[in-house]
């Protein structure tokens, strides 16, 4: 069975949308008559905390409560917004903020009631349409750049409003114009982008790397430890930077890089590099050496604490932890670097007190957090004497908006860190550490650099 959305000349196929999809439309064949935002409150289709916060509810009480004006809770928005790909795709959650705009009952309603109706209900839902499609392009405007239909039919969407001859359009008018605005944008941001980092980098112009002299790049004891550190830095933030935040609603044991390719690479990445730093002291060909390449790293790591890099400070302390490094090396370095890796190892037992909103973050302990919220609350509000088997999705199914609030308290904490440093890019050193392929055959057998390899 197909389903037709068709308001504003605008047409949406949506039978090719998931089944649960198909199953929130299955027992309401009079949809297009009966608005699906109608139904009055009640246990069935939601409910509230005693202080008036949202536990449960069905989908179309969500969107009811993310477009309304005034907020009924300040955060809910903020929290929909980031944890709504539990439910609904990009794509559903435009149609149904398309459909919620159109307020389809309109035109049934007596020509002495539409004015006062007008102002007191559908201004007011209208309102609340653009103001969350608003928040939502801000927020998420990369699922627009990334998604190319989506972009276009909110685009012609806007282009109808915004053409509308009718006074009482106007206010709605004036934000259809700017999230077009802002759409145009989304296709220029990669040079705009550019453009805002070469105005910052004039204003705030980074000290003058250092690039080593060796080449080709053989061993991290050829790179300047201060530099090393600003570089794995940069190389990190980018690769954080890359992570979308709908991808931590994904459960950590179920990451791939086909749904999930941000987190995926920055997980390969850290593993990459706690090898890296292990090997890159394997690889010397004496102990003297091999201890020169701990003092080397100890030094690195230390740098990375200043810079608020607890990711790769992690990394670091991680890779000369390894029991491949052997006694017999750690009797050359100096007790003072010792000492120095015990304290950056107390600063690791401790990394969450250490990470504020001025920092890379060792991004593991996010993840596993995110993951026990999924596994100790249910995606579904069960209802008291309900038969699951009979549920119906987006009917009696209510949503567990307990568990969308704390996934939003990490997912928030996580998109707000930022990394404070001016660092220019030595693209010498970043190939290194990207593509330098590891000696992993160090690995096998005992721990490396006994007596004879001295």
């Amino acid at each position: 069975v197909g389903y037709q959305v068709n308001f504003f000349h605008l047409q949406f196929d949506i039978s090719k949308s998931s089944s649960d999809w198909k199953t929130l439309f299955k027992q309401r064949t009079d949809w297009e008559t009966v608005w699906p935002f109608d139904d009055e409150d009640s246990s069935s289709n939601i409910v509230l905390g005693n202080n008036g916060s949202l536990v449960g509810a069905n989908i179309w009480k969500m969107l009811e409560r993310a477009t309304s004006v005034p907020d009924f809770d300040a955060q809910f928005k903020n929290d929909f917004l980031f944890t709504y790909q539990q439910f609904i795709t990009p794509e559903e959650f435009l149609i149904l903020l398309l459909l919620r705009f159109s307020v389809i009952w309109f035109h049934e309603i007596a020509e002495d009631l539409k004015g006062s109706v007008y102002v007191t209900t559908v201004m007011p839902i209208r309102v609340g349409v653009m103001a969350i499609l608003k928040k939502w392009l801000f927020k998420q405007g990369h699922i627009f750049s990334i998604d190319k239909g989506l972009c276009e039919t909110l685009y012609n969407f806007l282009q109808r409003i915004s053409s509308i001859e009718d006074t009482d359009f106007e206010p709605l008018k004036r934000s259809a114009v700017q999230l077009m605005t802002f759409l145009d944008r989304i296709s220029v941001e990669d040079k705009e982008t550019e453009l805002s980092l070469k105005e910052y980098l004039e204003a705030h112009p980074p000290t003058i790397p250092v690039v080593p002299k060796a080449s080709p790049l053989s061993s991290c004891i050829q790179i300047d430890g201060k530099e090393l550190a600003n570089q794995i830095s940069v190389l990190e933030y980018n690769r954080f930077l890359e992570v979308k935040y709908e991808e931590y609603l994904t459960p950590l044991s179920l990451v791939t890089y086909q749904d999930t390719p941000g987190i995926y690479k920055w997980l390969s990445h850290f593993d990459r590099m706690v090898l890296f730093v292990t090997l890159d002291v394997l690889q010397a060909s004496s102990l003297q050496k091999m201890a020169r390449n701990v003092d080397h790293w100890i030094f690195v790591a230390n740098e990375l604490k200043k810079l608020d890099n607890f990711n790769g400070l992690v990394e670091v302390v991680r890779g000369l932890s390894s029991h491949h490094i052997s006694s017999a090396c750690w009797q050359l370095v100096s007790d003072n670097n010792k000492n120095l890796l015990n304290s950056l190892k107390e600063d690791v037992e401790q990394i969450n007190t250490l990470q504020d909103a001025s920092c890379l973050p060792f991004l593991q302990p996010f993840l596993e957090l995110l993951e026990k919220i999924q596994d100790e609350n249910s995606i579904q509000y069960s209802l008291a004497g309900t038969n699951e088997d009979e549920m119906v999705w987006g009917q009696q199914v209510l949503f567990n908006f307990v568990r969308c609030r704390k996934l939003s308290e990490v997912i928030y904490r996580l998109h707000n860190f930022e990394f404070p440093h001016c660092i220019m890019q030595v693209d010498k050193i970043q190939d290194f550490l990207l593509t330098f392929e590891l000696p992993i055959h160090l690995l096998d057998g005992p721990p490396v650099g006994g007596v004879s390899s001295s």
